[in-house]
């Protein structure tokens, strides 16, 4: 194992060293899909080789259709780094941008919770909120303790529950939800330990926390 730290985010941890490869140079494309599988060759019936998660930035070098009989044209890119082909309907160009963060949690409903997660393998709720923004274009904090005093972000004035902006970090102690709007909120939940969709009521009241004591933020507009 060797410690890294990412360069999205400056966020240290350890991965096995066999994991790791060369600079593959400048992305051309990010994973759009929740998850996304890597072939051998540009063919669907060939072996996995690779599982990516969405917002995993890749340099595809050449694309390829896989025809099989009686089946469709797929098209298939090919990896710089040459670990595979990924179907291109699972990726995006690197600069389309989703236009709502909150939908893009929505997409991780279901997904496990996981301390330190970031993928769709298990996520924990500073990370789906910081992915969501990050497939919109914005670079947030990973930690929950640092997105609550981040000068990247404004602070909201208080409001009810029901006027929280949709997209709104929704800041307690140790935790983070991401509004829906309408007083619904999305968040990777410790206590039921899956990503899901509740009223911002039901979430604090399983916490035991007074509305009173949230912090409301949103990305400072660039």
């Amino acid at each position: 194992w060797v410690q890294v730290r990412s360069r999205r985010d400056a966020y240290e941890g350890h991965v096995p060293r066999k994991s790791l490869s060369g600079s593959t140079g400048t992305a051309t494309h990010r994973v759009s899909a929740r998850l996304a599988l890597v072939y051998s060759e540009p063919d669907f019936t060939c072996p996995v080789t690779l599982t990516l998660s969405l917002g995993s930035d890749l340099r595809i070098t050449e694309t390829r259709q896989s025809t099989r009989p009686r089946s469709p044209a797929i098209e298939m890119g090919r990896l710089q780094d040459g670990r595979g082909w990924i179907p291109m309907q699972h990726v995006s160009p690197v600069d389309a941008l989703a236009s709502s963060p909150s939908d893009t949690a929505r997409r991780f409903l279901g997904t496990p919770y996981l301390y330190g997660g970031r993928s769709a393998l298990g996520i924990d709720c500073s990370a789906l909120v910081q992915l969501s923004w990050f497939m919109a274009g914005r670079s947030l904090p990973r930690d929950t303790r640092d997105q609550i005093t981040s000068d990247q972000l404004d602070t909201l004035p208080p409001c009810s529950l029901a006027d929280i902006p949709k997209e709104a970090l929704i800041l307690i102690p140790g935790h983070v939800l991401i509004s829906t709007g309408g007083g619904q909120a999305i968040h990777a939940d410790g206590i039921s330990f899956s990503v899901v969709g509740e009223t911002i009521e039901a979430a604090l009241a399983k916490r035991g926390v007074a509305a009173e004591t949230l912090t409301i933020r949103m990305p400072r507009q660039t």
